[in-house]
């Protein structure tokens, strides 16, 4: 758009086969299963079209933020996600990001889901091509399947590691 705003989008269709059953299944009246994965079917075409917009030097000096939208469609499952996220270079070899994604699903049999999910993720600059990221962050899932019980789970995950840039 100009030097400090840019979009893009993107359109994607992908097919999963299906597999064949394999290994050994001993329901011959002995005990257990040893190996045996049963067989699964197509998934059969899904679509995602993504459209996003990037901005440049929004909030402070060299940030860059990230807003996306996505729609999918497969045969079961129609889901929507807005994306945003945030990069900022702090000061001399630090970073911070900060990412916020929600979710919505519906499937084909009446049941929904939605993911709410914002993180945050600091690095720091140790070497030319070695960062050390410290990552922490939250999700929560309210699952109304058609069928079973509705369910509400949150998951915390905190992670530290090195990056390296080749």
């Amino acid at each position: 758009i100009n030097e400090q705003w840019h979009w893009g989008a993107d359109f994607v269709i992908s097919n999963t086969s299906g597999m064949p059953d394999s290994g050994t299944d001993n329901f011959d009246g002995t005990f257990g299963v040893e190996g045996f994965v049963p067989a699964s079917s197509s998934s059969g075409n899904s679509s995602t079209l993504s459209g996003r917009v990037i901005g440049n030097d929004l909030l402070i000096d060299r940030d860059l933020a990230i807003f996306s939208l996505s729609y999918n469609k497969s045969p079961t499952i129609t889901g929507k996600t807005m994306l945003l996220n945030h990069h900022v270079f702090l000061k001399d070899l630090w970073t911070l990001d900060s990412t916020l994604r929600l979710y919505w699903q519906n499937d084909s049999f009446g049941g929904t889901e939605t993911v709410i999910s914002p993180s945050l993720k600091i690095g720091y600059q140790v070497k030319s091509n070695l960062t050390l990221e410290v990552e922490g962050g939250i999700a929560r899932t309210n699952s109304n399947p058609s069928v079973l019980l509705s369910s509400t789970t949150s998951r915390r995950y905190f992670s530290m590691g090195f990056r390296t840039d080749f």
